[in-house]
């Protein structure tokens, strides 16, 4: 009798285990809702250091900007149609050439389409407002907001993910392609502001290729980087609420003409 007791007892502590161990997978994916507005406030600060002909110079820049998200629709399958636009949006440049901040009007107000699936995939983009600005007029048809995919199924704490993507952009009468595999890892859950949040960390590896026309020369770049972040996403209201990261990325020139 006593090992029967003892055995239900190691049966029923099994039994709670695996349903804790259920419960504790966090099933990810986004929740827009028709009708809504969602804004993002990105700032970004940089350092580019440029060597050309033994000489080196240091840049410093950054950017501020608001991002708005309008819901236009939500499918049965959970894809949202959303429209998205530049609401405020300043550049800045020091060097030892200039020391500027510029305001992107050119860029403010102009809209693209944009359908995502539940895990963030990008179903199409469509530019309903394109952007005539010298360096920016492949704007127009991506997000102005990074964008991370989710797995498909729960994910367990530590449990990892691996997704990937290619950009395409014009650029000085060329064309530049990045492209970029990300690996995630769920770190735990922490709150962020108001939001109870699922805190993932990332790492991506960036290649870029591309060329262009510039004062008459034909120029060709090619470049590796990585960037490694923290997003923190609130599984329930199924948004993303903070995403940091840092990027460093070496880039080769080469002109003629």
């Amino acid at each position: 009798m006593m090992r029967s007791r003892l055995l239900l007892t190691a049966a029923l502590v099994a039994a709670l285990c695996a349903t804790s161990s259920a419960q504790e997978k966090f099933s990810l994916e986004y929740k827009f809702e028709k009708g809504k507005t969602y804004r993002y406030h990105q700032t970004t600060k940089g350092v580019m250091t440029q060597e050309m002909m033994g000489r080196e110079m240091k840049v410093d820049n950054g950017s501020d900007m608001v991002t708005k998200l309008v819901v236009d629709d939500v499918s049965k399958t959970k894809e949202a149609v959303l429209i998205v636009s530049a609401e405020s949006a300043t550049a800045s440049v020091k060097s030892p050439m200039m020391d500027t901040t510029m305001v992107m009007s050119q860029l403010i107000g102009k809209r693209s389409k944009i359908i995502l699936s539940a895990t963030g995939a990008v179903v199409k983009r469509e530019t309903i407002d394109s952007v005539k600005m010298e360096g920016m007029r492949g704007m127009g048809s991506r997000e102005m907001m990074k964008v991370h995919e989710l797995p498909a199924g729960p994910v367990a704490p530590a449990g990892t993910w691996k997704t990937s993507r290619a950009d395409t952009s014009d650029n000085l009468g060329g064309k530049m392609v990045s492209t970029y595999s990300n690996d995630y890892t769920v770190a735990g859950t922490e709150k962020k502001g108001v939001h109870q949040c699922v805190k993932v960390t990332y790492t991506s590896k960036i290649t870029v290729n591309g060329n262009g026309k510039m004062m008459g020369m034909e120029f060709f770049i090619e470049g590796t980087g990585t960037t490694k972040g923290t997003l923190f996403f609130d599984a329930t209201a199924g948004i993303l609420v903070s995403d940091e990261s840092d990027t460093n990325i070496d880039m080769t020139m080469a002109a003629t003409g």
